[in-house]
């Protein structure tokens, strides 16, 4: 059935957990412990597999992947600097990193695709091995596409708030 996601914190403080929301049931059918990766968010599906999940560990400075079928924790990169927006990008991962968009392999190591004036976010892959991305310029937003080679372009931008990429299974 459907199901939700959901990084378990606030009050109680950073929190380690994933809810999975059973939607049809209208329940939480599990929670994952993620043991040390604390304070969890950008929680995406990977392409072809609903149930497995890229997620940001904000504290730790980590980028895990999640089974939420299994309940368990299939891979953790730690990387230098302080990621956001961490997306799935063909086989690697791409993230926000200070100014910069970055692919992020295996290890954890990184290489820019693309250098901003600003912090990018709202990362979203598409279906022909580019990334869509805004970044803040002033009291604007730019649209931009960077590829997997290292290509990026402008597409569009307007006044800060009122454009939004959004993804829809890589369209």
């Amino acid at each position: 059935g459907f199901i939700s996601v959901y990084g378990v914190g606030g009050a109680q403080g950073a929190g380690n957990q994933i809810a999975v929301i059973d939607m049809a049931a209208k329940k939480v059918g599990r929670m994952i412990d993620l043991g040390t990766y604390t304070r969890p968010h950008g929680m995406v599906p990977i392409a072809g597999s609903s149930l497995k999940l890229i997620v940001t560990s904000e504290t730790t400075q980590n980028i895990i992947t999640v089974d939420a079928e299994k309940g368990e924790l299939v891979r953790q990169q730690t990387v230098a600097g302080q990621l956001t927006s961490a997306v799935p990008f063909g086989n690697r991962i791409a993230a926000a990193l200070g100014d910069s968009v970055v692919s992020v392999d295996a290890k954890g190591a990184t290489s820019t695709l693309a250098r901003t004036g600003g912090t990018p976010f709202r990362l979203v892959p598409d279906a022909h091995r580019g990334l869509a991305y805004q970044v803040p310029d002033g009291k604007q937003v730019q649209v931009r596409r960077v590829t997997s080679a290292g290509s990026d372009q402008l597409l569009g931008s307007g006044a800060l708030g009122s454009l939004a990429v959004h993804g829809n299974g890589g369209r």
